[in-house]
């Protein structure tokens, strides 16, 4: 014996609430402006070294420790150093490198570029970091 129910469901429709104004708001907090970050050559902070290389007599190694202030994490090719040798006030030799790992922000790192000639032969070795348009 099969049975059937019937069920009936009074329904109604209610009306849809009439839209109303937001209420004000303040106006939105402008974001601040980006600041532009230093150039390299201004933010990296450089301490080196030289010394006579051990393996080959005509070559100074001058051993770069860079630290990276520049608020923005730099990869090796971002940092190029030039290490000149002068005698009697004149330039006499340069070389140019990078180093091999990343520079992140605040982090340290060391380049080792080997300058030609000797130590006792330059009067001065001076080490610097290059603008991007001299690399």
């Amino acid at each position: 014996m099969t049975r059937h129910l019937t069920v009936i469901v009074p329904w109604s429709a209610e009306p849809t609430p009439s839209p109303t104004e937001p209420e004000p708001t303040e106006p939105p907090t402008p974001r601040p402006q980006p600041t532009a970050t230093p150039a390299v050559q201004e933010c990296v902070e450089v301490g080196w070294s030289s010394a006579m290389s051990p393996v080959n007599i005509a070559q100074v190694l001058v051993e770069i420790r860079a630290r990276n202030r520049c608020g923005r994490d730099l990869g090796p090719l971002d940092v190029w150093f030039e290490v000149s040798g002068y005698r009697n006030g004149d330039l006499v030799q340069a070389a140019r490198g990078h180093p091999f790992d990343p520079l992140p922000v605040n982090g340290e790192a060391t380049a080792t570029i080997a300058l030609p000639g000797s130590a006792h032969w330059y009067d001065a070795v001076k080490v610097s970091v290059l603008p991007p348009a001299d690399r």
